[in-house]
């Protein structure tokens, strides 16, 4: 490999660690609003799963994809990842209240 081709792959390489970075403070921040959505939604008698939130959000993210020409089956894996997780963390807020 050329010492330019090399120079290249590490400057890809990272950029991409920093990509990296910002996704996880994202995903920290968007869990991070979880036991304030637990909150509500016990205020409000509401459950944990909200199926017209979660299509709303697989649409959205469908659109998304389209825009910025990505493969749409990995995002959506992504985001119902995100989705189940932020969920436990809310079921857990639940289980807490319950027990008080």
């Amino acid at each position: 490999m050329s010492s330019s081709s090399e120079k290249r792959l590490e400057e890809i390489r990272k950029r991409i660690s920093e990509i990296d970075e910002q996704l996880i403070t994202l995903i920290a921040e968007r869990t991070g609003f979880a036991p304030e959505i637990a909150s509500l939604k016990n205020s409000l008698g509401a459950s944990v799963t909200d199926s017209k939130r979660e299509q709303d959000i697989c649409e959205q993210t469908r659109i998304l994809c389209e825009e910025h020409c990505i493969e749409c089956s990995v995002a959506l894996k992504i985001i119902k990842i995100l989705m189940e997780y932020n969920k436990e963390v809310q079921a857990e807020f639940f289980r807490k209240v319950d027990s008080k």
